[in-house]
C-alpha cells in the first residue's frame, strides 16, 4: 500500500472513531424528537392530501406547501418545536416519495 493510500485509510479510520466518541446523548435526543414529530405531522399531511382529493395528483411543490403549513401549525401549538421546524420540513419532504407510493395513489373502484 502506498504512503498516500495508507494515510488516507488511517485518517478515515481516525475520523470515524472520533465521530463515534463525540456523539452526544443530546444530539441523539434531538434526532429522535425530529423523527417522532415528523411522523406525527406526516400523518396529518397524508390525511389532508386524501381529504382534499389530491391523491394521485399532488406535485412536489403542493406537497411542500402542505408540509410547511402543517409544521407551522404544529409549532404554534408546541413552541419547543420551533427550533427544529426546518429539519422537520426537510424530513417531511424526503417522505414525499413514500407518500406517492402509499397514500397518494388514487384508488380504483
Amino acid at each position: 500500500m502506498g504512503r498516500f493510500k495508507k494515510g488516507l485509510f488511517l485518517g478515515a479510520l481516525f475520523g470515524a472513531g472520533m465521530s463515534l466518541l463525540n456523539t452526544t446523548k443530546k444530539g441523539n435526543k434531538i434526532k429522535k424528537n425530529i423523527k417522532e414529530t415528523s411522523e406525527e405531522i406526516f400523518v396529518q399531511v397524508k390525511k389532508e392530501i386524501k381529504d382534499s382529493g389530491l391523491a394521485g395528483k399532488i406535485t412536489d411543490s403542493k406537497y411542500a406547501k402542505i408540509a410547511e403549513k402543517k409544521v407551522k401549525a404544529y409549532t404554534k401549538k408546541n413552541p419547543w418545536a420551533k427550533t427544529m421546524s426546518n429539519s422537520i420540513v426537510k424530513t417531511l419532504k424526503a417522505k414525499h416519495a413514500k407518500c406517492k407510493k402509499n397514500c397518494c395513489k388514487t384508488s380504483k373502484k
